[in-house]
Parts: C-alpha cells; structure tokens; sequence
C-alpha cells in the first residue's frame, strides 16, 4: 500500500486554494531585500506554511523564511521570486509503508544526523533515504539507502558539505555547494547497483551582488529540495 510522503501537507494543497489566508505584513528580515517574513495580524509569524499574497502564493518555511527557488514539503515548485507557478514534482511523492519503516529505523539510529531527504534517484516508484551527518561543513556526509523489499540497503555515500541536493522540473537530482562566493552543480548518477558523486563540477559560476544564488538557480532551472531535521519523523508517519 502507498502512502503519500507528509499526506497532511499534501492535502493543505488541495486546501490552501479554498482558504482565504490571514492578512499580514511582508517584513525584510535583515533590511537587504534577501529574506522576507510574513508577520499575519495576530503578530505571529508565518512559519511551515502557505501564505496569500496580492492573489499569489508563498510558502514560509521552519524559521519563517519564504522559500525561493525550492521544492516545497507538499512537492510545489517555488520560483526566485517566492511564487508558486503552479506546478508540481511528483518525483519522490510515495512512500510504501514497509520502506517508510526500515527508512524511519535509519533515521532514529543515525549519529550526528544534520538532516535527510527523500527523493526518487533511480525512478522505480520508491524514494531513496540521503541522510547528511557529521559535525561541521568540513566532514559532513551524504549516505544514501534505498528500500530493496526487505530492508533498506546503503547504496552510497559522498560529501555533503557546504549545499544541499536540487532537481530539475524533469527529476534530475544533483549535489549543490555554494563556498567562498561560488555557487557550483555536480552529477549524481545511479547505474543500478550504485549511486556515485561526481565531484568534477558540471558547472560553476561566481555569485556577486548582482548575481545571488538565486538568478544562478534560476536560469540553471533547479529547485531546492525540502529537507528533515533528524528530529522531523514526519514523513513515515
């Protein structure tokens, strides 16, 4: 039986369009224009959840940031500017249940985990378990499991600091890293038994004021991909 990864965020999809959202405030968190917060009238702040716009969608995430150029927890594609374009990624939407066990089994009994991500690298149906551990950007790691119909197997491991995993529209996963004022993309490939890293950059630009993280994103077409905290068990549930 499949059960959809985070089902309640997925519904609140569904929902949000039938929802009329609190009024607010935009807020510029640091007074650069570079992350923006949505104070709703009551004072809180908007946090792990849709906001409504000026009829456009946005969505805030753990700490209250609006995401830009990302891959949502209900699997919405969020462009540079914040606003949902209406599209989907059901990539790495499913979950079975026993591979959500053995998968919630590596999770709770990783050491030093700093966060973890699913997400379908091989397209047969079931997303692969990428857990990040370590103690700082210098030794973190990336190891990779998928579920085989018994247990869930690691099938690789590369380095995981300094960036985080994107896609593109069409399910193409890569390893991103952004150090020193450089934003850079590397391959990550499956060839049925193995997943490799490869750590020769497919591309590499500098970013400058005039050219943040997002524009480089943006024309390279790749969404960030939602992470877990090691403590967020959301997904198998």
């Amino acid at each position: 039986m499949k059960k959809r990864i985070a089902a309640a965020l997925a519904l609140g999809v569904s929902l949000m369009m039938s929802t009329t959202a609190l009024a607010g405030t935009w807020v510029d968190a640091y007074g650069d224009g570079a992350y923006w917060k949505y104070q709703n009238d009551d004072g809180t702040m908007a946090e792990n959840t849709w906001v409504e716009s000026d009829g456009k969608w946005y969505y805030m995430g753990a700490y209250g940031d609006m995401m830009k150029c990302g891959v949502t927890p209900d699997n919405c594609l969020v462009g540079k500017d914040g606003v949902w374009n209406g599209a989907r990624l059901d990539s790495y939407d499913v979950l079975d249940e026993d591979a959500a066990a053995a998968y919630e089994k590596i999770v709770q009994t990783s050491y030093n985990i700093l966060d973890y991500y699913l997400f379908d690298a091989d397209q047969d149906g079931t997303p692969e378990l990428f857990v990040r551990r370590g103690t700082c950007e210098a030794d973190y790691m990336f190891y990779v499991y998928t579920y085989n119909g018994d247990r869930a197997v690691q099938i690789g491991s590369f380095d995981g600091g300094h960036g985080g995993l994107c896609t593109t529209r069409d399910g193409k996963l890569y390893r991103e890293y952004a150090h020193m004022g450089v934003f850079g993309l590397c391959s990550l490939t499956w060839d049925g038994t193995t997943f490799a890293y490869n750590p020769e950059s497919l591309f590499e630009e500098f970013v400058t004021e005039g050219n943040v993280y997002e524009d480089i994103m943006a024309r390279m077409g790749v969404y960030d991909l939602w992470s877990y905290s090691g403590s967020d068990l959301t997904p198998f549930n």
